[in-house]
């Protein structure tokens, strides 16, 4: 598939969904009529689209989609604007679910010092797979959309790591101790976070960039 079909497909994609956001109910079988050479794509697309909408965020990344379909879901998702109703002020600590650190890192299978970034909200959101949405979602037990308003917001302000993380002793681990006490403009980048990372294991390493390859970041 050449750079002009994909292209064709974002935008027969755009189209369906911006129908929809206008309260319309377009029907897949006059997408497919009018443009039959794209006809599988069109229909996982809608597919999986819709089993969004009806059960919460489809799993990108897992998804028997093609890349170009993988990247055109994950277009149309970070369109859907979710209207978070209780708002979390920490990835740590949500409802009666408490988390360190370490423990929220494994269950993410991520790096503690990533995640640190992820609580302090200095990476730049635009820049964070669906995938990672999902998962944290997944763990909170919350609407995405409730995650999603945390990331995006101001990075946490200035203070002691006590202050910060209350849960968390890092004293023993001078560079992640740094990380959680220093103010960062939020421009980080999740991609050069994976690719930069201390803490990151290999086989982490690899599967975010896979992640990341698969959503188009």
């Amino acid at each position: 598939m050449n750079n002009e079909q994909q292209e064709d497909i974002f935008h027969i994609t755009d189209l369906y969904v911006t129908e929809m956001q206008a309260g319309k109910q377009p029907n897949v079988s006059d997408y497919i009529t009018r443009y039959p050479q794209y006809a599988d794509a069109i229909a996982d697309f809608v597919a999986y689209y819709h089993a969004f909408e009806a059960d919460g965020p489809a799993t990108v990344a897992s998804a028997r989609l093609s890349r170009v379909s993988r990247i055109a879901l994950t277009r149309a998702l970070r369109r859907v604007q979710i209207e978070p109703s209780v708002p979390i002020t920490t990835l740590l600590a949500t409802g009666t679910r408490h988390f360190t650190l370490p423990e929220l890192a494994r269950k993410l299978d991520l790096s503690v010092d990533i995640v640190a970034l992820l609580e302090q909200r200095v990476i730049d959101p635009s820049t964070l797979p669906w995938e990672l949405y999902q998962r944290i979602a997944d763990v909170l037990q919350q609407p995405i959309g409730v995650v999603q308003a945390y990331l995006a917001g101001s990075p946490n302000s200035g203070g002691s790591e006590k202050d910060v993380l209350p849960s968390m002793k890092v004293a023993e681990e001078p560079a992640l101790y740094s990380v959680l006490n220093n103010q960062y403009s939020p421009e980080q980048s999740f991609r050069l976070l994976i690719e930069e990372s201390l803490w990151l294991s290999p086989g982490q390493r690899a599967t975010w960039k896979a992640i990341l390859i698969l959503e188009g970041l």
